[in-house]
């Protein structure tokens, strides 16, 4: 049985001139509550914990067409991507140019329970490792699986 996709996520770059949509494979959306955190033994053998500040990050896999068979212009001005804008987006990699190497990610799928899709200022995780998933490589009927890895930049309380 194919894997089904939930609705979709926006990515945006930092300065909102590219803004893509992405289906997102059922199941594989993993809010992560992150942590600096030190543990190590004492000489007494006592826990020596040093806490540090925590932060969100997401896991997904997207489905990602070569060519988008929706082209649809939305109502926000998004449409949805294509394996070369989420290449685009994840070569973004100069934190003083503009637009820079921060994305904004609206999670339409509401993984925090508030019933309301939240945005998030995130950087991507640049490994973008493709799993063909139909015979075709190129054209409206070719796409791959792709995971990545998004993560807050703000610590969260």
């Amino acid at each position: 049985m194919a894997a089904q996709t939930l609705n979709y996520i926006i990515l945006t770059n930092s300065n909102w001139t590219f803004k893509r949509r992405f289906r997102v494979i059922q199941g594989t959306l993993k809010p992560i509550i992150q942590g600096a955190q030190t543990l190590r033994r004492t000489t007494t053998g006592a826990l020596d914990v040093q806490e540090g500040a925590r932060w969100k990050a997401w896991e997904m896999t997207l489905k990602v067409y070569h060519t988008d068979p929706d082209q649809t212009v939305y109502w926000d001005g998004s449409q949805f991507g294509n394996q070369d804008d989420l290449e685009t987006l994840a070569k973004l990699n100069n934190p003083a140019s503009n637009p820079n190497n921060t994305l904004w990610f609206y999670e339409n799928l509401d993984s925090d329970g508030d019933g309301v899709g939240d945005q998030h200022s995130v950087i991507m995780y640049a490994n973008i490792e493709r799993e063909p998933v139909t015979p075709y490589l190129t054209g409206q009927q070719a796409f791959c699986y792709v995971p990545i890895l998004l993560e807050r930049i703000a610590a969260i309380a």
